[in-house]
């Protein structure tokens, strides 16, 4: 049996859109696992936690991010239907970089996420809110997991 460690997560955007769909990037020793973050999820998340919000009662329970860091990485992929994974030896370059949002200059740049595979590459943009941190320190983090292929 395989010892697959999580070695981290990031929320991301898929897509673009006015509201385009949120998921998580699982990053582990072997593979990327890429978790939907549906409508369900988010709800059963708030309905145990209470939301956390400015004007919820309790305690805020932990971010949404944090199941994943838990959860074996076999049961994130079966979650949901639509989720998806690629191993190590399908990803050849993964880029992180700002870029400014069309028609918002005066809004901060945009960090973005692009995975190119042995197929269509894929572009995420990271769904943390400004003020983001510096992309370096995205990008150091990014090759704990993926090594010497992050670009950026």
């Amino acid at each position: 049996m395989i010892d697959e460690r999580v070695l981290g997560c990031l929320e991301v955007q898929v897509g673009g859109g006015f509201h385009p769909p949120k998921a998580t990037l699982i990053i582990t020793q072997y593979r990327v696992v890429l978790a939907q973050r549906t409508k369900p999820l988010e709800q059963a998340h708030k309905a145990m936690y209470g939301g956390g919000g400015l004007f919820s009662r309790g305690p805020k329970g932990p971010d949404f991010i944090d199941r994943y860091l838990a959860m074996p990485p076999d049961a994130a992929l079966a979650e949901t239907p639509g989720n998806s994974m690629l191993v190590w030896q399908q990803l050849q370059i993964v880029e992180v970089f700002e870029g400014d949002r069309p028609g918002d200059e005066d809004s901060a740049p945009t960090h973005y996420l692009v995975i190119n595979f042995t197929g269509p590459s894929v572009r995420l943009q990271l769904s943390a809110y400004p003020p983001y941190p510096p992309v370096a320190v995205i990008r150091d983090a990014l090759r704990h997991g993926f090594g010497a292929i992050v670009r950026g």
